[in-house]
Formats: structure tokens, sequence, C-alpha cells
């Protein structure tokens, strides 16, 4: 019997303000979210009178993208966002400041995806269950349609007014991507540049060691002991004495 693999639990916090559950993540990150059923209007009005205020899409995903234990606890739910419509459409990630950056060929994971619906209705967010996720290769959805301001949400999701959500500033994916790609090109610079060196002080030594080889073979000439060797020998002796000779000469 195949026994189903356990999923470790990612540790939360939890506290209460009103109905809403104060949910704190692995980032400190916090959200609140009312495990009730309501439209737009309704989970507007929930909000308001908790003191709180809804999400922008671009304060929310990077936040979900990074902290698994909030990703956790919304997995397979969707709720309303602050703003209506949208122009975008199609499969994005997004950069540091939550805004949608093209995938390209880049290799970005499923987690760090997002399918966006453009339209004009109030912004809905949905963070996709795991198997939803293994079939359509995406966690979130964004949804600009198809979702209307009748739609009833199973939850409702905030954040306290006046309070500025932001993501842990360790790199988005692009961001990440951008900061590796500048490293490797750092250290191709630098190795690049060491061989230079390489090969100049190689250039240097060639040229002193085939002075002084020109020398000795001008010194048998004049004692009538010279014996004429082509340049391929030549080379070949000048490459066994560096490969014996000390780096320092």
């Amino acid at each position: 019997m195949t026994v189903p693999a356990q999923r470790t639990a990612v540790p939360i916090s939890e506290s209460r303000r009103g109905d809403f559950m104060s949910v704190t993540g692995t980032t400190n990150a916090t959200v609140y979210v009312l495990n009730q059923q309501a439209d737009h209007a309704t989970s507007m009005k929930l909000l308001q009178g908790a003191g709180l205020r809804p999400y922008t899409y671009q304060e929310i995903i990077p936040i979900l993208i990074k902290d698994e234990g909030l990703k956790n606890s919304l997995k397979g739910k969707w709720f309303y966002l602050a703003g209506s419509g949208t122009d975008k459409d199609g499969l994005y990630t997004v950069d540091e400041d939550g805004e949608f950056a093209e995938i390209g060929k880049s290799r970005i994971s499923a987690e760090e995806k997002v399918r966006v619906w453009s339209g004009k209705n109030p912004l809905s967010l949905n963070v996709g269950s795991d198997c939803g996720v293994a079939d359509v290769g995406r966690r979130f959805g964004l949804f600009g349609a198809y979702i209307g301001p009748h739609h009833v949400a199973p939850v409702v999701v905030g954040i306290l007014n006046g309070c500025e959500a932001t993501a842990p500033k360790d790199g988005s994916p692009i961001k990440s991507m951008q900061a590796e790609s500048a490293k490797m090109q750092a250290r191709k610079t630098g190795i690049n540049e060491a061989f230079g060196k390489e090969d100049a002080q190689l250039a240097k030594r060639k040229k002193e060691l085939r002075r002084v080889l020109s020398k000795a073979e001008q010194a048998d000439k004049a004692s009538g002991a010279f014996e004429a060797v082509d340049a391929d020998d030549s080379e070949k002796a000048v490459m066994a004495i560096l490969r014996e000779t000390p780096r320092d000469i």
C-alpha cells in the first residue's frame, strides 16, 4: 500500500482582530483572514469595519511567493483585492515591487507564476491548491474578468489600515536571476582577467628566454660550436624551459 507523502508544516503564529484571524508567517509578514463567504461589497465592508483594507496585488503576490506559511494558509482559496481591472493578460512572474514581468525563456518555478485575465471587474486573487498547481503549472491567478463583484469569495483577506505591506527584500525571481547573472559575469570577467595576466606573463618570459637563447647561439657562433636549430625546435626548447622554470623567473 502506498503511504501518502507527509508535508512538513511551516510554522505560523495567529491572533485575532475582531472576527479576523491575524496570521504571521515565516518572514514575519502578517495577513488578516476572515473565514466567511462574502461578495465584493461585503468583503470591503467587513474589512472597513475591522480597521483593515484590501491588499493590492503588488503587495500580496510577492509576500505569498516568499512566505510559505502564509501561502499554505491560503492555498485553494480566492479573495478580493483592492482596485478594479487590468489590461494584462497571460502568464507572468512579478518583480520585487510586485509589478508583472515577462517570463520569456527564464526558468521560473510554478510557485512564482501568475496567470492574469484582463478585464474591468474588481480584482481578485486565487492561490491554487497543490493539486491545481500540478495540473496548470502555476500557483496564482489574478482575475480582472470571469469573477464579478457578485461572486462570493470563500475568505476575506486584508491588512491594517495605514500599514504598508512589503515583502522581504531578498530578491524576487527576476531580481534574483539578474543578481546571479551579474555575479556569474563578474566571476567570468575575473577569470578572464586572471588568464590575461597569465598570458602576458608567459609572453614576457618566452620573450626573455628567446633573448637568452639568441645570445647563446651568437656565443656559439663566435666560438665555432654553433649547430643550426630550426624554428619549431627552438620553440619547443623555450616551452620545455618554461615548464621547468620557477614562476618568478
